[in-house]
């Protein structure tokens, strides 16, 4: 200390003091978080795993109707059902004839209350729906009805198809589609 005599040290001993305190504490908090990102491979290779071992797991979708049989002018409710393996956001794109079917009504299910999309474009048979379930609930996953919507017949047909477009439908679990079967329904419309 050549420069410093006692008096100025003394001076400025409760800033050194200060100064020696900051600096642990501050190698303190660097060590903790340190130690955090050297757990967090861990903890995250271990939700991966299970994460995946869920993926494995494939869902379905499938039509639920109390009756595939309709009189023209009649409607009645479908339900989309999610079985096999919960997803946390499923996104359904239905094709039909318009000229056949009309669609409306949709409602959320408790099961997927966020709603993302929900269109029907009936003049290319098309009702697109895509929901997940609550984002403010981490680890949620979720199964069993979807969605619901009115049909309405509006022609005679021997065979009025409603189903999935499989390119285009998913039910994701950490953004992998888990989906691995569909399952529409074929109207038979009289008058």
């Amino acid at each position: 200390m050549d420069g410093m005599d006692n008096d100025s040290m003394k001076k400025n001993l409760p800033l050194y003091l200060i100064g020696g305190i900051v600096l642990v504490l501050l190698l303190l908090f660097v060590s903790q978080k340190m130690k955090k990102n050297t757990d967090m491979p861990t903890s995250t290779t271990e939700t991966n795993t299970t994460q995946q071992a869920d993926v494995s797991n494939k869902s379905a979708l499938h039509l639920q109707t109390p009756s595939t049989k309709m009189k023209v002018n009649g409607s009645q409710m479908v339900k989309v059902v999610l079985s096999k393996a919960p997803v946390a956001a499923i996104d359904v794109v239905l094709m039909y004839d318009p000229a056949i079917l009309e669609l409306s009504a949709v409602k959320k299910s408790s099961s997927f209350p966020q709603i993302i999309q929900n269109t029907i474009d009936s003049k290319k048979g098309l009702l697109i729906y895509s929901a997940s379930v609550d984002p403010s609930r981490e680890e949620t996953l979720a199964e069993g009805e979807v969605l619901s919507f009115m049909v309405k017949a509006k022609a005679e047909a021997k065979e009025a198809k409603l189903d999935f477009n499989t390119v285009d439908t998913i039910a994701a679990v950490n953004g992998e589609n888990t989906l691995s079967s569909t399952k529409g329904i074929l109207f038979e419309i009289t008058k």
